[in-house]
């Protein structure tokens, strides 16, 4: 153990209580930026506001003068390397020129898209980026699951389904699940296609392009697209689901959002 010492600034890491000092210290953020809408979550904040963008631009700058102060005071240090900023629009509207935004002779990069608590969002809050980054991840992660149905029961499938696949779409999915139907379709379609895999082990031959080219022949009646549709054809997927205990993300949508109206009622 080591001997006591006097700490007179800061909290020394691992303290229990250090969170709490943390949030009575960083609480008095709101008394500097009471013209501003912003929020905060531990030491990310996010200011916005205004119409057109040169009224935003305007009423973000002085906050973040504000802000600056306020951080100089009381020792502490903006990270400008991590401090982006953009501007949240319709498609419709476009914007002449590159907005620019300066704070402490740092000039601020201007961005199109930007991940904030683990959610991309950008200019036009299509969410389109995210759902493309929760495509990539559920696909890997399902052809990760896929290599190894063979040494798996029903049980260990569902463990693996809810820890390494759910966990990816259930995060903010009120949030991001309102994006385009076809984003939500591709993500559900690396799903299905790991049941079916699952459950139809001889299945796994139409996800090959090895069987395509072997067994292509323009002159036959019986082609692989043929022999695939034909047993596609046969393949209840809300079965397959129910089997898993599970929602299809559509179905995820609704039941997320039914709960958060719930705790809001």
């Amino acid at each position: 153990m080591s001997s006591g010492f006097c700490v007179n600034r800061g909290v020394g890491q691992g303290l229990v209580f250090g969170p709490n000092l943390f949030i009575l210290f960083i609480n008095q953020v709101c008394q500097v930026l009471t013209d501003s809408y912003f929020t905060f979550f531990a030491d990310d904040l996010a200011i916005f506001g205004g119409v057109g963008v040169d009224e935003t631009l305007g009423k973000i700058e002085s906050a973040c003068i504000a802000f600056s102060d306020w951080c100089k005071n009381n020792g502490l240090e903006i990270n400008y390397a991590k401090t982006k900023f953009m501007v949240i629009r319709k498609p419709q509207r476009k914007m002449i020129g590159k907005p620019v935004l300066i704070l402490d002779n740092h000039s601020i990069e201007y961005v199109s898209t930007f991940k904030y608590l683990g959610v991309t969002v950008d200019g036009h809050f299509s969410f389109a980026s995210h759902a493309e980054s929760v495509h990539d991840k559920v696909s890997a992660t399902c052809g990760a699951i896929r290599k190894l149905r063979r040494y798996l029961n029903l049980n260990m499938f569902k463990l693996l389904i809810n820890a390494y696949v759910f966990s990816l779409i259930d995060y903010c999915l009120i949030v991001w699940g309102q994006c385009q139907i076809s984003c939500l379709e591709s993500i559900q379609n690396h799903f299905h296609r790991l049941l079916v895999c699952f459950f139809y082990p001889n299945s796994s031959k139409f996800y090959r392009k090895s069987y395509w080219k072997s067994h292509y022949d323009p002159l036959s009646n019986t082609t692989p697209a043929k022999a695939c549709h034909n047993f596609f054809k046969t393949v209840n997927f809300n079965s397959l689901v129910q089997k898993v205990n599970a929602l299809d993300i559509e179905e995820r949508v609704l039941y997320y959002s039914s709960l958060f109206v719930d705790k809001l009622v």
